[in-house]
């Protein structure tokens, strides 16, 4: 008689048994019921396949204990907020308005004078301050190193007295703040005692410096060459000229007005001449840029 040994998977308890074949049949132990059936393992080790079906699983076993927390992991961003950390320059530059006009437009905004971040072209120059004033027209006003009145060293010969101006932002920022207004305006003057500007005789002893580094020969208040604002206006203290300190007196007179054409704004620098001897002095003042309204 050979004798097999097989093992069995019996609802939550194995069972061993040594079994016989008889007549064909094994013999299983009694009493238990068979959930799995893996074949029959012979003594001498070597497994024969079972025809036998595979029985109904078994009920799930008691839920063992929790197993130890493992290391917490980084923290992640959310896609959104990744994308608008990302995007926070280009957000801010959108956000900044182009010049002070632009400022009012925004729902809420409570208007006070003051400096303010500005924007005029995002896309070509970086953000710079500016002056804000809101008392009327909204205004933007970039300022220089020039604004208070300077007295010209002694010289004689024409334009030998130069002044250069130093603002407060690049000239290409300033350029895009003009595009970006509809007006702009600078206020020039030249106070004298016996020091003629654009003497239609002696010559122009006088000019300023556009943002193209071109020299102009017209004061502030005027558009011709030669004239300054009472030579427009017929309003000269002595009328044969276009200029008040053209009439070269010891009496002190002045030359003011404001220079108002966008192309050539602002002023880089002035030039200014006779007043080498002891009697010859010259007085020169240069207001702020002031740009208004929406382009």
């Amino acid at each position: 008689m050979k004798f097999y040994v097989t093992t069995l998977v019996i609802s939550l308890q194995i069972c061993s048994c040594i079994i016989w074949s008889v007549g064909g049949q094994d013999n299983r132990c009694k009493g238990y019921t068979i959930n799995n059936y893996y074949g029959i393992t012979r003594a001498d080790g070597l497994n024969t396949s079972s025809t036998q079906a595979r029985g109904p699983p078994g009920r799930p076993g008691k839920k063992g204990p929790i197993g130890q927390t493992g290391p917490k992991g980084d923290r992640g961003v959310p896609g959104l907020r990744n994308d608008l950390l990302s995007r926070l320059p280009e957000l801010k530059n959108l956000l900044t308005p182009k010049t002070c006009s632009y400022l009012t437009g925004i729902p809420g905004f409570n208007p006070q004078n003051g400096d303010y971040l500005i924007h005029p072209s995002p896309t070509k120059v970086l953000p710079l301050s500016a002056n804000c004033n809101f008392s009327g027209i909204a205004t933007t006003i970039i300022g220089h190193d020039a604004l208070n009145e300077e007295k010209i060293s002694s010289c004689n010969p024409h334009k030998c007295y130069r002044r250069s101006v130093q603002y407060e932002a690049t000239i290409e920022q300033i350029t895009a703040m003009i595009n970006a207004s509809l007006h702009c305006r600078q206020f020039i003057k030249y106070r004298c005692i016996e020091s003629y500007m654009l003497h239609p005789v002696h010559g122009p002893s006088s000019s300023w410096t556009s943002r193209s580094g071109n020299e102009i020969g017209y004061w502030g208040g005027a558009q011709r060459a030669g004239y300054c604002a009472c030579g427009e206006s017929g309003t000269c203290v002595d009328p044969t000229f276009k200029c008040n300190c053209d009439r070269n007196t010891v009496v002190e007179t002045s030359d003011e007005g404001y220079i108002t054409d966008k192309e050539l704004l602002p002023v880089t620098g002035m030039a200014f001449g006779d007043a080498g001897d002891s009697g010859e002095h010259g007085w020169h003042t240069l207001g702020p840029l002031e740009c208004w309204g929406r382009n």
